[in-house]
């Protein structure tokens, strides 16, 4: 039987919400995530746990803390009694039994709410209960921690990773870490740790210091081997490790039992005014047979506009993206007067499929739905799809389509690196062939089908203008060169520099952002047969 699978709003917040209904009256697991990440990180373990939860008849709810990713909380930044009062909202709003499941910031709040009966148990992965005493010593008697102490002192820095759930990674825009936050969660982190003494929690300990801490409290432990580093964070982990985590979850909440108890009502909203005004709204469509989930940004006012932009990650890129860049592009979108949409593919983030059969004609197929979609309901007839990274070759491909409007290029790479190492190892992964790639599963389907086509060939052929974005680390990089040199060679298409790599700095970020939607703007208007626009 299919899982229902839903997205839509709820306050405080509002916060955006994705439910994996498997039965009514079977338990519930709820996955609160870390600082300044997707609900769908670190690297769609939580997705993907969530889809097979589901499929054993285990209801899943996952949600972005507010003010990150797909939840809103006006201009101001977030606090910490704003995440509580979310994640409070959230176990509230579905029938028990609740289990909840935590990382970085969210093992602070799943220990609260287990040790004051909220929820029956929670699962703390890698709480790295270490680095928040530090934290909270390092603070102590502070009201406020300067931003580029953050950065500088070994403890604020080790908390900062804690809270995020894997070593941060520089540049990242300054609102993803609020520094009262942070004070207010490291002097709650104690007491909430302590207070699980008794109650049904399970500790997934990566390091001695967390094993300590579980066998000090009474708690199960379950030890994995895996160790995050500035060069390979969280977010690559590999398959052992990913997976000691989700047969840790499943047999916990097998054996956790609970209480049943009714859901508190909440105002449940497919659509929801943002702070500036503009409207965000839920999307689903399909795509293959799979349901996938997106985003829509509309300014004030009603469609259709004369262009849309539609975003596109890299690979294996979601709708939030790194340093939350298809947000920020969303928004800047629809305070300039132009819709925005931001959507999983097939197989990534809290869509249907599998990344594994994951392929840039599967994307590009996506891509059309999202689009027939849009044009359904009347958003826009034309778009700018905005390709970041690897997903610039969706930006090629798609310049051909009769409703594009333009392509803009961030950092794009139109060509894998040459591998002279050793040939990857293939595995029988998910009904086909595969290899270990970020912590996940890439097939060989993908590598046949991208090199099919000379992406740089469809650049150069392209009849719809290009706006390119490059840091100012990348002008010199062999592999962007060749992208570089044929824009250079259309004097009608900008190229344009922003400060920091691959990726940009949170300064950089702001500026291809701003560039991106003025040339979107200042598109001119089709030209019919009869030469009228």
């Amino acid at each position: 039987m299919r899982t229902g699978v839903r997205q839509y709003f709820i306050d405080p917040g509002p916060v955006c919400v994705v439910r994996h209904d498997a039965a009514p009256d079977a338990p519930t697991v709820v996955f609160v995530t870390g600082l300044g990440t997707g609900m769908s990180e670190p690297r769609y373990l939580w997705s993907i746990l969530a889809r097979d939860l589901a499929a054993r008849g285990v209801n899943a709810v996952q949600y972005d803390h507010p003010g990150h990713a797909d939840s809103m909380l006006g201009e101001r930044p977030p606090l910490l009694d704003d995440l509580r009062a979310a994640a409070a909202a959230v176990v509230a709003h579905v029938p028990g039994p609740v289990h909840v499941v935590g990382y970085g910031v969210g093992a602070v709040l799943a220990a609260e709410l287990t040790a004051r009966g909220a929820v029956d148990s929670c699962v703390l992965v890698c709480p790295d209960t270490a680095a928040w005493a530090a934290g909270s010593a390092h603070l102590a008697g502070r009201v406020r921690v300067p931003p580029e102490a953050l950065a500088t002192h070994p403890a604020s820095r080790a908390l900062v990773d804690a809270a995020v759930g894997e070593p941060y990674q520089p540049p990242q825009p300054a609102g993803a870490v609020v520094p009262d936050l942070l004070t207010a969660a490291a002097r709650a982190s104690g007491p909430a740790f302590a207070d699980l003494r008794d109650t049904c929690t399970t500790v997934v300990a990566a390091s001695e210091a967390d094993t300590s801490y579980a066998r000090s409290t009474g708690l199960r432990c379950v030890r994995i081997d895996h160790e995050p580093t500035a060069s390979a964070p969280s977010w690559h982990w590999e398959h052992g490790p990913r997976a000691a985590v989700a047969d840790a979850v499943i047999r916990h909440v097998a054996e956790g039992g609970g209480t049943t108890r009714p859901a508190v009502p909440a105002h449940v909203q497919e659509s929801v005014a943002a702070p500036d005004g503009s409207r965000v709204s839920s999307v689903a469509f399909e795509s293959d047979g799979d349901r996938l989930f997106g985003v829509l940004h509309q300014p004030p006012g009603d469609g259709p506009w004369p262009v849309c932009l539609v975003y596109e990650p890299g690979n294996p890129g979601q709708r939030v993206d790194i340093h939350e860049c298809g947000v920020l592009l969303a928004h800047a979108g629809a305070a300039a007067g132009l819709p925005a949409f931001r959507y999983d593919s097939r197989g990534t983030g809290v869509s249907e499929g599998t990344f594994t059969h994951s392929t840039w004609a599967r994307r590009m197929d996506d891509l059309r739905a999202a689009v027939a979609r849009l044009r359904a309901d009347g958003v826009a007839e034309r778009f700018v799809v905005v390709g970041n990274s690897a997903g610039a070759r969706l930006s090629v491909m798609a310049a051909a389509e009769p409703w594009s409007a333009g392509v803009v290029l961030w950092g794009p790479i139109l060509a894998e690196e040459d591998d002279a190492g050793t040939p990857a190892r293939l595995h029988r992964v998910d009904g086909t062939v595969a290899a270990s790639w970020c912590g996940l599963w890439l097939g060989v389907a993908y590598q046949r089908d991208d090199r099919s086509r000379d992406y740089l060939a469809l650049l150069r052929a392209s009849p719809m203008p290009v706006c390119a974005v490059f840091g100012t680390e990348e002008l010199d990089v062999p592999l962007m060169r060749p992208v570089i040199d044929e824009v250079a060679r259309h004097p009608e298409w900008p190229l344009v520099v922003v400060d920091g790599s691959h990726g940009f700095s949170a300064a950089g970020l702001a500026d291809a952002v701003a560039a991106t939607v003025s040339w979107a703007a200042a598109l001119p208007a089709p030209i019919t047969s009869g030469g009228a626009p």
